[in-house]
């Protein structure tokens, strides 16, 4: 959790928490680790080990949410840190702009930058909670989780938080009129 609290921006291409929440359930971590290992060691093909199974609950103690320092540092210069703030009609108008899109890095598309809004971000995190259903970052991606349009889109697991952050900003957009095809890119209803 330390490097959640320098305030220094990682350097680019850097895979690192942007937000960390740790559940209050104990876990007997001498139990669950020889699964994960056994997992992480075996190719990735199965989903990550629920830690569930391993968990005693705490209920008079409630979980936490830290958003990083640096990543609030960063939000300050970034080139869209008007949508971080919420989704609305000139965000996704922009980001579906032809020169808006070309603009973005290769692994990036238009959806991610609504879904990195502070209300994906959010659903993210409180999905980590046990009253989010203590969802977990699939590791089958190969950077520690499974993150944005084109991952969410191959995993395919209910309990991956990004999958329940994108499916949340999926339906907010259909509120507003639009639907995101399978290049991530929005279309009106």
């Amino acid at each position: 959790m330390e490097p959640c609290f320098n305030k220094k921006t990682p350097d680019p291409g850097t895979s690192i928490a942007v937000a960390i929440t740790t559940s209050s359930n104990i876990i007997d971590w001498a139990k669950y680790l020889p699964e994960y290992n056994n997992w992480d060691n075996g190719g990735r093909v199965s989903a990550q080990p629920s830690v569930q199974p391993f968990s005693a609950a705490q209920p008079g103690k409630e979980n936490t949410m830290n958003i990083c320092l640096w990543y609030l540092e960063a939000i300050k210069d970034a080139k869209n840190k008007d949508v971080f703030y919420g989704i609305d009609d000139s965000s996704i108008a922009r980001v579906r702009e032809p020169g808006y899109i070309a603009s973005l890095p290769s692994n990036t598309k238009p959806f991610d930058v609504l879904k990195e809004s502070m209300g994906g971000l959010l659903i993210h995190e409180l999905t980590h909670t046990n009253l989010g259903g203590l969802s977990i970052d699939d590791g089958r991606a190969g950077s520690g989780g499974c993150y944005g349009w084109d991952c969410v889109g191959k995993l395919h697991n209910i309990h991956n938080a990004d999958s329940v952050s994108v499916l949340a900003v999926c339906m907010y957009l259909f509120t507003k009129g639009f639907w995101v095809d399978t290049d991530g890119m929005l279309q009106t209803v």
